[in-house]
């Protein structure tokens, strides 16, 4: 058996809804000895910098100090139809949720960044310096993809999602 010490729950889904089973997932978790722990929260540009971080800051357990991982997702519905204001709107979630003492750092795919972004180089300083955790589903267990995966201004990635659909103790 493969102990498992880092877990990311879902905590903001599409529609700005808090995870009803976050809390609950967050104390199993807890209780199994897991040490690392992260949130993934989908972005939405319905939704102000501010609304979204305090959301996402009022629904975390008071000892929470893991990552918030900002999903930049395409989705229909989420995001506005001025492409151009999408990276300002990165950099001020970015900001706001550093102003709320959390740490964040980007969750997406080069498909997905590049259709939310308009252009897969898309980016900026601000964006480059958070960490990037990108989804190639290749079942590569390696970053040597990220040239030509590699999306917006990142140099190095910080995790990568190579597989999906996988079986760890009954859990998937």
């Amino acid at each position: 058996s493969r102990n498992m010490t880092r877990t990311i729950l879902p905590l903001w889904d599409e529609a700005g809804t808090i995870s009803k089973n976050f809390i609950g997932n967050y104390i199993h978790a807890r209780d199994a000895n897991i040490t690392t722990f992260g949130a993934i929260a989908v972005l939405n540009d319905t939704f102000t910098p501010d609304q979204l971080c305090s959301g996402i800051v009022h629904n975390l357990p008071f000892n929470f100090s893991g990552t918030i991982w900002l999903q930049v997702k395409d989705s229909k519905g989420l995001w506005s139809r001025n492409i151009s204001s999408r990276v300002s709107y990165l950099e001020n979630v970015t900001k706001t949720c550093q102003q709320h003492g959390l740490q964040t750092g980007f969750y997406s795919s080069a498909v997905d960044w590049s259709a939310v972004i308009g252009a897969q180089g898309a980016g900026s300083d601000i964006l480059s310096a958070t960490p990037l955790w990108y989804s190639n589903t290749n079942n590569v267990v390696s970053f040597d993809d990220f040239c030509y995966a590699g999306f917006g201004t990142w140099d190095n990635p910080h995790m990568k999602n190579y597989a999906s659909y996988v079986n760890f103790c009954s859990y998937h």
